[in-house]
């Protein structure tokens, strides 16, 4: 069991996307490369070219201007996510071998970390500084307590245990039956929610308020 001391924290990257420093990516992806080519056999030099291509030309056109992005990564780009999480999955790299707190289990997805500090409060402003000296490109904002949001989980620390139940920032879009979707989306629909909200919920009554919801 997790001790009682222990607290949840919530690290949040600020404005990843700006940020990220493109030719220290670049390297990195294709040192990524070599360690697992493609099963196309395309050559590294001509994924590094891709990317260099994809970063200096992303020019975009607004009220009649031209503009060029000159620091960090677009979101937009079909490569802007997978090319950011790659840089960013170096730094946790990073961060995870030399955290000097002890923690649970420390994780990631794009901006949005999670981890359990295993003594609690007293080893906070000692996480908080290590993880904004991991790149001097990144700020980390942290929030921390005993419960929280963390992507579609709000996440608990009870007697000692991890315990979860659905989380929604806002209203959940609904397809409409009229629309031209073939019938099989919306029998998957139900069935994808449901099991969904069962994976998120702990406790039965988690899940059946969810369901009502």
């Amino acid at each position: 069991s997790i001790s009682d001391d222990a607290i949840l924290m919530f690290p949040d990257i600020t404005e990843m996307y700006p940020n990220v420093d493109v030719e220290e990516a670049i390297e990195i992806i294709g040192e990524k490369y070599e360690q697992k080519p493609s099963k196309y056999d395309l050559p590294k030099d001509c994924i590094v070219e891709g990317l260099k291509l994809c970063q200096e030309c992303n020019c975009v056109q607004f009220n009649g201007k031209y503009y060029l992005q000159c620091k960090g990564c677009a979101m937009g780009p079909a490569h802007g996510c997978d090319y950011t999480d790659v840089w960013i999955g170096k730094i946790v790299e990073t961060h995870v071998d030399m955290c000097p707190v002890e923690t649970l289990s420390f994780s990631i997805y794009r901006d949005d970390g999670l981890d359990v500090l295993l003594w609690g409060e007293q080893d906070l402003p000692q996480f908080q500084t290590h993880l904004n000296n991991l790149h001097p490109n990144l700020t980390f904002e942290t929030k921390s307590g005993k419960e929280g949001p963390y992507l579609d989980l709000w996440i608990m620390l009870k007697d000692g245990k991890i315990e979860t139940r659905n989380f929604k920032k806002f209203e959940p879009t609904h397809l409409d039956p009229k629309s031209c979707h073939d019938k099989s989306v919306f029998k998957g629909l139900y069935k994808g929610v449901g099991l969904r909200l069962r994976l998120n919920c702990s406790n039965d009554e988690d899940f059946v308020e969810a369901v009502d919801q």
